[in-house]
């Protein structure tokens, strides 16, 4: 294959949800660059963003995000304990009326249990849908099908956060040493032990799709699923920033506010920026997922269900033009 510079993207990844799996928040992706080329044309995204020149999580972030949690459990008349590592990212917290923050050492078996089994179970089912993603593009022959832009990896991970299992986590939690008898034990090969982690290997398919990955893209022998995965594992993603830093960080927002285009992901490599899609044009796409789908066999009839509402949501925009359009000969006509 072409040898390629080796792509410098990171994103940092907030996850938060409770013991029994049954509330999972909104996603915070901490990335790189205030204006992504791949956020170009796009005006709603499943994950809320948030940068700084490391793409890591600092305290700053940290505080601003506490406080829409508050401010999300006080719309929901709840009170909670939220349980987090003590880091330096960490040490700023707000007063807040709704939320009580527990702050546990970094290495405490409890936060080790609930990494090996939420987090990465999160980032294995991101990891498969990476390498998918890869294969479907070398299939249709897509420029660069290994490159993965901001954008289509929040729509990746945010895909795989909603599909964790709430048994999954309710297991992990149990393990951890917090029970709760609303949680329904999960299988097995579900729990937080490592196994699970490597719990791609008792999905046939894909290892058979990674087999096929590595062949392609020619990855050794001695390279496993898990390694895959696991490759971000030691990636550095929180700090306190140095007064230094912070000055750094104030002059670089005074320089983007006066030229937009300079804190643009800048790699040498021309990015992809979203299409603009009219709702007809939604329309006629799902009218050939619909197609697709009665083409298959043994397809849920929840998938329908699911089309179908994604069809009666396209729908709405243009029937409602057509409306006001009326609306408005009628008053001209006068």
């Amino acid at each position: 294959m072409q040898r390629r510079k080796k792509s410098k993207e990171q994103i940092t990844v907030l996850f938060c949800c409770n013991m029994t799996g049954t509330t999972k928040l909104k996603l915070l992706v901490i990335g790189g660059s205030r204006k992504p080329h791949a956020f170009r044309n796009v005006h709603s995204i499943p994950a809320d963003y948030q940068h700084n020149q490391r793409a890591w999580m600092t305290s700053a972030i940290f505080t601003e995000w506490l406080t829409w949690v508050d401010r999300i459990m006080k719309g929901k008349e709840r009170y909670i304990v939220l349980i987090l590592d003590c880091c330096s990212a960490h040490s700023k917290v707000p007063r807040m009326s709704h939320v009580q923050v527990v702050l546990l050492p970094n290495c405490t078996s409890i936060l080790q249990l609930l990494d090996q089994g939420i987090i990465r179970s999160a980032k294995s089912h991101y990891g498969r849908r990476m390498i998918e993603r890869i294969l479907i593009n070398i299939k249709a022959n897509v420029p660069r099908p290994t490159n993965t832009d901001v954008r289509q990896a929040m729509d990746m991970i945010t895909g795989t956060w909603w599909n964790v299992r709430k048994e999954v986590i309710g297991n992990c939690w149990r393990e951890a040493g917090f029970v709760s008898s609303t949680v329904e034990p999960a299988p097995e090969h579900e729990t937080c032990d490592n196994e699970a982690y490597e719990g791609l290997c008792h999905d046939e398919s894909f290892l058979e799709a990674w087999e096929s990955y590595a062949s392609t893209v020619g990855i050794r022998d001695t390279v496993a699923p898990g390694d895959f995965v696991a490759a971000g594992d030691n990636v550095v993603v929180r700090t306190q920033l140095s007064d230094t830093d912070i000055c750094a960080e104030v002059a670089l927002e005074k320089e983007v506010l006066a030229d937009d285009s300079h804190n643009e992901e800048s790699d040498g490599e021309e990015q992809l920026q979203a299409t603009r899609v009219s709702a007809v044009e939604a329309i006629e796409i799902i009218d050939r997922l619909q197609c697709f789908l009665t083409s298959c066999i043994n397809i849920p009839e929840a998938q329908f269900k699911n089309l179908d509402s994604l069809r009666t949501y396209c729908n709405q925009s243009p029937i409602s033009s057509l409306v006001q359009k009326k609306a408005m000969d009628f008053f001209a006509s006068k």
